[in-house]
């Protein structure tokens, strides 16, 4: 990503066109990066980072599954993507888990909650399940207006925080008491990470719990109906210091994990390694 080329930069490195020692490609395909690649003199060492591997065309899945294979670094952003990849591609080879990088947010303890409900992504994309959102404020008695959708895509209701900068989304977190994260399944969770960060209790599902387990954050789950998330909300409003404490615990660990700064320092760690170990 573009953020990681600027850290990168910050870290010492020099980003080059012209047979660079390293190519960093974090995608689901890569076919561009296969086509860079075979253009360089220099056989330059490859760290491909799958995000998933929900690849439905067969054409696109084969190639994919090939160039993952061959490169020299193979990586993913958490070890429920890792087994997924695993299994999926029926491969032995060592993955490494790099995480992704999350926006710039920091706590601020506020302790006042001026939003009770956010949601921070894609609207449309079927898995993420944002219809479950309006009926789950209805059985609360909550007001649907007051409801924030921070991302690109306009909500069929509440308000639309667009295009926000990583202060402000992170000014947003603070002040919130809950964030939305409805989907079938995530790879990662940027927006539980965020949020978790910055003290707003994150609303997932059951059926997301895998993820939410390896983030220790197997206690935010409800069941996907909006019976199951009113009663997920109703029991973190009577259990807040617990739930709280949880957060309070998880935050240096989150910062020490998916910071820009963090995944960079990662992904380089893995290249010198790698230098290393086949410098002879």
């Amino acid at each position: 990503t573009e953020r990681i080329e600027k850290e990168l930069v910050n870290q010492g490195c020099e980003l080059t066109d012209n047979d660079p020692d390293f190519i960093i490609h974090i995608t689901g395909l890569f076919d561009d990066a296969q086509k860079f690649y075979k253009s360089c003199r220099n056989h330059p060492i490859r760290l491909y980072c799958l995000l998933d591997v929900l690849i439905k065309t067969p054409g696109f899945y084969d190639q994919t599954k090939l160039d993952y294979e061959e490169c020299e670094i193979a990586a993913t952003i958490s070890n429920v993507v890792k087994s997924d990849i695993k299994k999926k591609f029926k491969t032995d080879r060592d993955i490494q888990v790099i995480g992704f990088p999350i926006r710039d947010v920091k706590y601020e303890g506020y302790g006042i909650i001026g939003v009770p409900f956010v949601y921070v992504g894609r609207i449309s994309d079927p898995n993420k399940r944002t219809g479950l959102i309006k009926p789950t404020l209805e059985k609360l008695g909550y007001n649907i207006d007051l409801m924030v959708f921070v991302g690109n895509e306009d909500p069929p209701f509440g308000f639309h925080a667009k295009n926000i900068t990583d202060d402000e989304l992170s000014k947003m977190y603070n002040s919130t008491g809950f964030t939305f994260l409805c989907s079938e399944k995530e790879g990662l969770g940027l927006s539980a990470i965020e949020s978790a960060i910055c003290g707003s209790r994150v609303l997932a599902c059951t059926d997301n719990l895998a993820i939410m387990k390896e983030l220790g954050l197997k206690d935010f789950c409800g069941i996907p109906h909006p019976v199951g998330l009113a009663r997920l909300v109703n029991s973190m409003q009577r259990d807040r210091q617990y739930y709280s404490g949880v957060l309070d615990n998880l935050r240096p660990k989150f910062l020490a994990t998916y910071t820009v700064e963090a995944v960079t320092k990662k992904i380089l760690n893995l290249y010198k390694d790698y230098v290393s170990e086949h410098k002879n």
